[in-house]
C-alpha cells in the first residue's frame, strides 16, 4: 500500500487534470481513497481577527461591516473550497472506480473535509464567504453520496 501527499492548485482545472494524469500513470489499478482537504479563507475585509467585529445587535453596524466584503474573495473561496473539490472528485472518479475491486470487500471512497463553519452560525469569525463556500462543499458531498 502506497500513501502519497501530493499538492496542486485545485482552483485551476488544468492543474487537477495534470494531477489526475500523474496519478493514473503511477496507479494503473486505481485508487481506494481521495481526501479533499484544501481550503482557503480570504475574507480579509470582514474577518474579525483583522477588523473590529460589528455590534451584532445593531443591524446598521452589521450591514456596514459586511458591506466591505470583496466579490473577489467570494470567488476565490468558492473556486478553491467548493469547485476545486468537485473537479478532484469528478477527475478521479475513473481511478476510484478501478480501485473498488482491488481489495475484496472494500469500495473506494472520497472524503471531503469541510468546516463547522458550514453549518454553525457563530463559527465564521467574519469569514462569511468562507462559511458559505464550505456549506456548498458540504451540500456537494451529499449529492455525491447518491452516486453508486
Amino acid at each position: 500500500m502506497v500513501f502519497a501527499r501530493i499538492t496542486t492548485d485545485i482552483s485551476k482545472k488544468h492543474k487537477v487534470a495534470e494531477l489526475v494524469d500523474r496519478i493514473t500513470e503511477a496507479e494503473p489499478n486505481g485508487i481506494q481513497i481521495l481526501i479533499n482537504n484544501a481550503g482557503i479563507a480570504c475574507d480579509y475585509a470582514t474577518e474579525f481577527a483583522g477588523n473590529p467585529p460589528p455590534d451584532l445587535t445593531d443591524p446598521v453596524a452589521i450591514s456596514e461591516h459586511f458591506w466591505n466584503s470583496d466579490p473577489e474573495s467570494w470567488q476565490q473561496n468558492f473556486t478553491t473550497n467548493c469547485m476545486g473539490g468537485y473537479f478532484m472528485a469528478i477527475g478521479f472518479l475513473p481511478l476510484l472506480a478501478k480501485g473498488c475491486g482491488v481489495i475484496p470487500g472494500y469500495t473506494s471512497s472520497v472524503v471531503n473535509v469541510t468546516s463547522n463553519s458550514a453549518f454553525l452560525k457563530n463559527t465564521t469569525r467574519g469569514h462569511i464567504s468562507y462559511g458559505a463556500s464550505k456549506a456548498g462543499e458540504r451540500k456537494k458531498t451529499r449529492y455525491f453520496m447518491l452516486v453508486r
